[in-house]
């Protein structure tokens, strides 16, 4: 009986753990997000709807939600949740789960060579609760998509045009690496450090599917030398074993007022 009761234990927690480790479900069909995350809090039309909100029935704004509240005129404020808010589903059109940025060809001229258009949370809508985004990554010749962390999500990558010489680092340090073509895919594990390299005669691109609608990016050069405010020199050179003034020089480099010179993201 406890050997069974341990198992069940187990398979209880592996089970949570897949769970817990993605985007939560959503509630809804859908739930398209308010942009910004502002509303308007309008006072009651009267006693009897006092303490109601009206998600459906307010045709004036597709953001509008009807609350108690001292205040005689419509005040604005800002919400923060774990995700964003529902824009009225009455005011939803086809529009709103509808995104075109990813058309055109991306200006790669930057120090590392590639530029990374996402299509996340932050300027579609309508990935809100739907637990995944996209990407569209354009590669110079020879440029790099530089080794960064997505700590949200894990990610396919789809080689449309090219070749490209990927990996990861896993958790023991150990590197997986492979050289992916036209119309092959890889997949990234979740939070851990990878990189692409464009290895091909000629430009690249690849488009890439994450599991989160906001998988977060961290690149691990700007995140270490281009902290705000920044890491000491003396914990950077013992890490690193670099010399301080060899510190200095890459924060120079990987500093706010350079970004533009680094950044591969738009």
């Amino acid at each position: 009986m406890a050997v069974k009761f341990l198992v069940l234990v187990i398979a209880s927690v592996l089970g949570l753990s897949g769970v817990l480790g993605a985007d939560p479900d959503p509630l809804q069909d859908f739930c398209v997000a308010v942009k910004d995350n502002k509303i308007n809090i309008s006072p009651p039309k009267s006693k009897k709807d006092d303490d109601k909100y009206d998600h459906d029935k307010d045709e004036e704004s597709p953001y509008k939600v009807q609350m108690s509240t001292t205040n005689s005129s419509d005040i604005s404020v800002v919400v923060n949740v774990n995700g964003a808010i529902c824009k009225n589903p009455a005011m939803v059109t086809g529009d709103d789960f509808l995104f075109k940025n990813l058309v055109n060809l991306g200006d790669a001229n930057n120090m590392v060579g590639s530029i990374v258009t996402p299509a996340n949370i932050g300027m579609f809508l309508g990935l809100n609760t739907l637990g995944i985004s996209f990407a569209r990554i354009d590669f110079k010749k020879g440029g790099v998509n530089p080794p960064h962390t997505h700590p949200r999500a894990t990610e396919i990558l789809l080689v449309i045009d090219g070749s490209l010489k990927v990996g990861f680092v896993a958790t023991n340090n150990k590197l997986f690496t492979a050289t992916v073509n036209k119309n092959e895919i890889f997949v990234f594990p979740r939070g851990l450090v990878h990189f692409q390299e464009n290895v091909g005669y000629g430009t690249a691109l690849a488009f890439a599917a994450l599991s989160s609608q906001n998988p977060g990016t961290q690149q691990i050069a700007p995140s270490l030398f281009g902290a705000d405010p920044p890491i000491s020199d003396s914990v950077l050179a013992k890490a690193f074993g670099l010399k301080p003034e060899a510190v200095d020089a890459l924060q120079v480099t990987f500093s706010k007022d350079k970004e533009s010179s680094w950044s591969n993201e738009k």
